[in-house]
């Protein structure tokens, strides 16, 4: 069977990300599926803490094939967030941009 990517976009919610990661991970075949993960950048500096937050415990996760943590410098918005700065090469997650 084949397995697809799993795409998650995260930004400053680091209990609703733990509980999206650890449902992701329960799925059958999580650990054959890639993990794209896009986290934005803070939109102003109270954003800050709860993206680094977020971040710090996204960069432990762990129980798929793979996982790829997109880190933004900036605020892209969920628009931008899959294509950004990789737009000329295709996207990171091989997923179709506008």
């Amino acid at each position: 069977m084949p397995f697809f990517p799993i795409v998650l976009f995260a930004y400053n919610r680091p209990d609703h990300t733990r509980l999206t990661v650890d449902s992701l991970r329960r799925n059958n075949g999580a650990a054959d599926s890639d993990l794209y993960i896009f986290s934005d950048g803070p939109k102003t500096g109270p954003h800050a803490a709860n993206v680094d937050k977020v971040r710090d415990y996204l960069r432990t996760v762990d129980g798929f094939k793979s996982v790829r943590l997109i880190e933004r410098e900036h605020n892209m918005g969920l628009a931008a967030s899959d294509c950004g700065d990789n737009a000329s090469s295709g996207c990171a997650s091989g997923l179709h941009c506008r």
